[in-house]
């Protein structure tokens, strides 16, 4: 299948989608500093996270590339869209907006012996913090004592959490150093995605900042003490309002190619509530990339229906997570024995993507090509029963004064 390279943020569908009578909402012009790198905290950023109900995360991504056995995740909010707290204080008439909800989530995973890929969780932090925990500027995002910085050619990410254990409490502290080398132009230049909106207009907004960077990784926990390098996957999401009040379900996957160079693939199938199925691959040609927008070119399906099943395996506790998603000639499959998170509402597993390759067979045939990384299920029908979020509170720790979040000695 041909992707569009000419416009890579369409308004509307791909011609190969068909015309679209459901423009998606204009994202404001992303502030560019003199660096030449996109702000963090951008007119469309601030303008979200400062909206009641709104929000805006940061969301990183990095794996072991020598020995393919660790993997972590870090997402910074500012409005835990997740959040049973904040979902409370809406539910209860506040104005609350996602200034006044900070959070920081991490985990990190690891690949058990024998096992192909990626297969348990090893450390889970999701500690929420007050408004003053929050600190922003042109070039940082501060929450408590994790930091992310952009610099012209990069990230520097400082983890410092206590781990959170069962009935929000405190468990031993983890350090990490990250960082994350990739040129932030590409972030800049590839304008954000409107992925939808809900009934009062208000709309979410996903932007790649990186589909497949380089890191290095310093990590401590008690015991544990890791150094390693890989690749590293970024983006960010924005909305001004409630993500389940804009979606029903997404499922959501990116992967690399095995090449030193890495080629990669993100993909997106997202039901909003009025029914319309949003289907969206975005595609990278070996990474770095000397195209200002890192090479993407983009395949967009406004009016599709649900691609592959909506079923699943009944191999997680909570959920029926479909084995696999399907996008046109795209697709995303969950690895067998590859679960990386079980939650009432919301699932996280290895996956392998597939795509069409762009080198032909001595037959003209197209081999497929494959992209090893990580797939998300989320149903946000679930996650809107008041039963659903009071179960999340035995997974989430609330420090409500800043003071009492420990520091370095």
């Amino acid at each position: 299948m041909a992707m569009r390279a000419s416009v890579p943020n369409p308004k509307t569908p791909s011609d190969e989608a068909g015309p679209s009578s459901h423009p998606e909402p204009e994202p404001p012009h992303i502030a560019v500093s003199a660096a030449g790198s996109a702000q963090p905290f951008d007119a469309l950023a601030l303008s979200c996270a400062q909206a009641r109900g709104g929000y805006a995360w940061w969301y990183i991504e990095v794996h072991d590339q020598a020995e393919a056995r660790y993997g972590l995740t870090l997402i910074v909010f500012a409005g835990s869209v997740f959040s049973p707290h904040y979902a409370e204080r809406l539910h209860q008439g506040h104005a609350d907006s996602g200034l006044d909800h900070p959070a920081v989530h991490f985990a990190l995973y690891e690949r058990e012996p024998g096992k192909p890929s990626l297969s348990r969780q090893r450390l889970w932090v999701m500690n929420e913090y007050p408004r003053d925990a929050l600190v922003k500027n042109a070039s940082e995002i501060q929450v408590a004592q994790t930091a992310l910085r952009y610099r012209p050619d990069g990230l520097d990410v400082e983890i410092d959490e206590d781990t959170t254990r069962f009935f929000g409490k405190p468990g031993e502290r983890v350090r990490v150093r990250l960082r994350i080398d990739t040129p932030l132009h590409i972030g800049s230049a590839l304008a954000p995605f409107a992925l939808g909106e809900n009934a009062a207009g208000e709309a979410h907004f996903w932007q790649p900042i990186a589909p497949a960077a380089t890191a290095q990784v310093e990590l401590s926990c008690g015991a544990l003490h890791l150094r390693f390098s890989g690749h590293a996957y970024c983006d960010r999401n924005c909305g001004s309002g409630r993500l389940e009040d804009t979606f029903r379900r997404w499922s959501w996957a990116h992967g690399v190619t095995a090449a030193r160079d890495p080629a990669a693939l993100v993909l997106y199938q997202a039901q909003r509530w009025d029914g319309r199925v949003l289907a969206l691959a975005v595609r990278y040609p070996a990474q770095p990339s000397p195209y200002p927008d890192g090479g993407a070119r983009v395949w967009r399906d406004d009016g599709s229906g649900w691609g592959g099943s909506a079923g699943g395996r009944t191999d997680y506790l909570w959920l029926r997570v479909p084995p696999r998603f399907v996008l046109g000639e795209f697709q995303a499959e969950r690895i067998a024995k590859g679960r990386l998170e079980d939650a009432p509402f919301y699932a996280r597993y290895s996956a392998l993507l597939s795509a069409p390759s762009d080198e032909k067979t001595a037959t003209s045939t197209p081999d497929r090509e494959q992209f090893l990384g990580v797939g998300e299920y989320l149903d946000l029908e679930r996650f809107r029963s008041r039963a659903v979020q009071r179960l999340l509170t035995y997974k989430t720790r609330v420090i409500a004064d800043r003071s009492s979040s420990r520091t370095l000695p």
